[in-house]
C-alpha cells in the first residue's frame, strides 16, 4: 500500500489524475447533476481551452528554466490586433489571424532578445513587457472591438462530431507538442538546458537558441489563445488577458513543472490547467464570487511549489 502511495505521489501525472477523480467524486456527491453531466464537462473543457493552450507554451519555457509573465498581455494583444485587422483594416479573417499570430511570435522574440542577448533577468523583462503589451492592446482595442464578422466567429463556434472546434484545436496542439517533447531530439534539449545549463553548454547545446525558440513558441500559443477567445466571444477585449499569467503558471507548476527547470511534461501541464478548471467550475456552480479565483490560484501555486520541495527532499 505504501509503495502504491509513493508511486502516485512521485508521478505528478498519476497524482493529478487521482486527485481529479477524487475531487470529481466529492463534487458529484455534493452537487449532483449540476456538476456530473456531459454538458458541464464540455463547458469546463471549452472554457479552459485558451488557458490550456497557453500552458503548453509556458511548460516549454519552465522546462528550459525560464518563464514569461507577459503571456496574458500577449493573449490580449493577439486578440485585439486580429480584431483590428478584420474590422478596421478590412482584411479577410484567415490573413488577419496569421498576421496576429506572427505578431505575437514577434513579441515572444522581443522577450527572448532582451533576456538572451541583453542579459536582462527574465522576471524583470517579462514584468516590463507585460505592462508594455497590455498598454498596446488598450491603445489598439480601446474599449473593445465589437461586431466581428460571422465567418470569423464561425472559426471558434462550430462543432465537429458533437465536440466544439476549440476543443479540437486544443487536442491537436496537445498531441503535437506532447509528441515533440517526448520524441524529437531538438525539443528534448529543453530538458537538458533546464536541468543543467552549464552541462548543456559544454555538450554543445546553444542555451540561448533553445530559450529563444521557447519564447517565440510561448508567444505564438498565447496569441492563438487570444485569437480563439475573440472568435468564441465575437469581440476583442483588451483586458481579457488580465491575470491569466498567474493561472497559466499555476497550471504548469501544478502539472509538474519546476521553477528551476528540467522537469515536467506537456500533458502534465494540461492536466494542471484542467484541475484548476474543475475547481473554478465548482465555484461557479456554488455561486462563490469570482474575486476568490486569484486568491485560490495563488494558494494552489504556493502549495504546489511547497509539495515539490518536500518530495524533492524525500
Amino acid at each position: 500500500m505504501n509503495n502504491i502511495l509513493k508511486i502516485i505521489i512521485s508521478n505528478r501525472t498519476i497524482f493529478l489524475l487521482v486527485l481529479m477523480f477524487v475531487f470529481s467524486i466529492i463534487a458529484t456527491i455534493f452537487l449532483g447533476s449540476k456538476f456530473a453531466s456531459l454538458a458541464n464537462l464540455k463547458a469546463v473543457i471549452l472554457g479552459q481551452t485558451s488557458i490550456a493552450i497557453m500552458t503548453i507554451g509556458m511548460m516549454a519555457l519552465l522546462i528550459s528554466g525560464v518563464f514569461d509573465l507577459s503571456v496574458g498581455s500577449i493573449f490580449a494583444l493577439g486578440s485585439v490586433f486580429c480584431g483590428y485587422l478584420i474590422k478596421s483594416v478590412g482584411l479577410p479573417y484567415p490573413i488577419a489571424m496569421i498576421l496576429a499570430l506572427c505578431g505575437c511570435g514577434l513579441l515572444g522574440a522581443v522577450n527572448a532578445f532582451i533576456i538572451t542577448k541583453m542579459h536582462v533577468n527574465a522576471l524583470i523583462t517579462t514584468l516590463a513587457t507585460m505592462g508594455i503589451f497590455k498598454g498596446l492592446a488598450i491603445i489598439i482595442g480601446g474599449a473593445g472591438i465589437m461586431g466581428l464578422p460571422k465567418e470569423f466567429i464561425y472559426f471558434g463556434r462550430t462543432d465537429f462530431l458533437g465536440v466544439p472546434s476549440p476543443i479540437w484545436y486544443f487536442l491537436i496542439i496537445l498531441v503535437v507538442f506532447s509528441y515533440l517533447f517526448s520524441n524529437v531530439a531538438y525539443f528534448r534539449k529543453y530538458y537538458f538546458v533546464g536541468g543543467n545549463e552549464k552541462a548543456a553548454t559544454l555538450s554543445g547545446i546553444s542555451v540561448n537558441h533553445i530559450r529563444f525558440t521557447g519564447y517565440i513558441l510561448s508567444g505564438l500559443l498565447a496569441g492563438f489563445g487570444g485569437v480563439l477567445h475573440a472568435s468564441r466571444l465575437g469581440a476583442s477585449i483588451p483586458l481579457a488577458g488580465s491575470g491569466l499569467e498567474l493561472q497559466v503558471i499555476a497550471a504548469a507548476v501544478v502539472g509538474g513543472a519546476s521553477l528551476v527547470g528540467g522537469k515536467g511534461t506537456i500533458f502534465g501541464g494540461v492536466l494542471g490547467a484542467m484541475f484548476l478548471a474543475l475547481v473554478f467550475n465548482v465555484f461557479v456552480i456554488t455561486g462563490v464570487s469570482a474575486y476568490w479565483i486569484p486568491v485560490v490560484n495563488g494558494a494552489i501555486l504556493i502549495l504546489a511549489v511547497y509539495f515539490h520541495v518536500v518530495f524533492k527532499k524525500e
